[in-house]
């Protein structure tokens, strides 16, 4: 199944192409809506939004970064983690979500972190300004770390969208490193590529029937597989509009 029947004739080889298909067809769709305080208060973005923002990110990693570079994700759950991630793929580099470190269960939290660290390789952390005023003192303070760029993907501004250049890549390109939980070992990554992803998502229209009149609701993490591949990638693969809402705020009023 090289091309997927969602598409019509429309050519569909990686997420770039997925979202730009998004933003020709249904510009003004709110693909994406977060629940800030799980309930009322909110922020949103069309397909076009989330078109541009991706493609502002990815053009600011291109100045600084070559194509295929590993991009650690220090996030909380948001819309700035899901431009981000395609951000990531938008420059043609590999995207590695993982959970922020708790900075006060270090001695918990951060072994894991510095295992996936030593293991991808990472060119730099992206992150929010608040996370990594927080994170950064605390990071450097360990030598694994070094001089390891820090970016705040929020201060980025849309308008460099109109620099971003479409990066050599296709199906069989590595979208991101999923690395497994490490509650009995070590984590260990897995290489996902962009076909391994579309097919997946045609998997699961396909068994659910989901359309673009479907919307979805979903509280799980992005950076568990399936918050991610069947949380957020597989709607905006159906033309859905996902609601989203963070697991603490879930487990606080389920």
């Amino acid at each position: 199944m090289e091309y997927y029947s969602n598409f019509g004739d429309n050519k569909v080889a990686t997420l770039v192409d997925l979202v730009q298909h998004r933003k020709n067809t249904t510009p003004d769709k709110i693909g994406l809506t977060f629940l800030i305080d799980g309930e009322d208060k909110k922020e949103t973005q069309n397909y076009q939004e989330f078109e541009e923002k991706s493609k502002a990110i990815a053009a600011a990693l291109q100045k600084n970064y070559k194509a295929g570079s590993r991009m650690i994700m220090l996030f909380q759950p948001g819309l700035e983690f899901i431009n981000a991630f395609f951000g990531c793929l938008f420059a043609g580099m590999i995207a590695i979500p993982t959970y922020p470190p708790n900075l006060t269960k270090l001695q918990r939290s951060m072994p894991r972190f510095l295992s996936i660290y030593k293991d991808s390789k990472p060119s730099a952390i992206l992150s929010t300004g608040e996370i990594i005023n927080l994170s950064k003192p605390v990071f450097e303070e360990n030598p694994t770390f070094g001089n390891v760029d820090w970016v705040s993907t929020e201060e980025i501004s849309s308008e460099e969208s109109y620099h971003w250049n479409l990066p050599d890549i296709n199906e069989d390109s590595i979208a991101f490193l999923q690395y497994t939980s490490g509650s009995t070992a070590m984590p260990k990554g897995v290489m996902v590529t962009h076909k391994n992803l579309l097919y997946n998502s045609e998997m699961i229209r396909e068994a659910f029937s989901n359309t673009a009149e479907d919307s979805m609701f979903t509280w799980l993490p992005a950076y568990h597989d399936m918050g991610l591949i069947g949380g957020i990638i597989h709607p905006i693969y159906a033309g859905m509009s996902i609601v989203l809402i963070s697991p603490l705020h879930f487990l606080q009023r389920p």
